[in-house]
């Protein structure tokens, strides 16, 4: 049962977290606890990260991890051929109407 609990907390924080960052721009949300935590989400905590960046390795890392942002989003790596290379030839195709 401790497990389950477990879980359950990690899905709803996890739920919360993306209802903050999706509706947090709301005007009717914005001067509310909602709004501050979404400005903490994608403000101060950006901010945060970046001034430590700069102070531990004088702005190393931000292009770095862009760069592996990039990589994993942009190119063809085998990680990701290898998951999707079953679905192009499984027939019937996955989702047909």
């Amino acid at each position: 049962m401790n497990a389950f609990k477990k879980t359950a907390a990690a899905v709803l924080l996890l739920s919360f977290i993306v209802f903050v960052a999706l509706f947090g721009r709301l005007p009717a949300l914005r001067k509310t606890p909602i709004g501050w935590l979404h400005r903490l989400l994608w403000i101060a905590l950006p901010g945060f990260f970046r001034k430590a960046d700069s102070y531990v390795t004088g702005g190393r890392l931000g292009p770095a991890f862009r760069r592996w942002g990039h990589y994993l989003m942009d190119e063809n790596h085998p990680l990701v051929l290898s998951c999707r290379l079953p679905n192009y030839f499984s027939y019937p195709p996955p989702f047909s109407a």
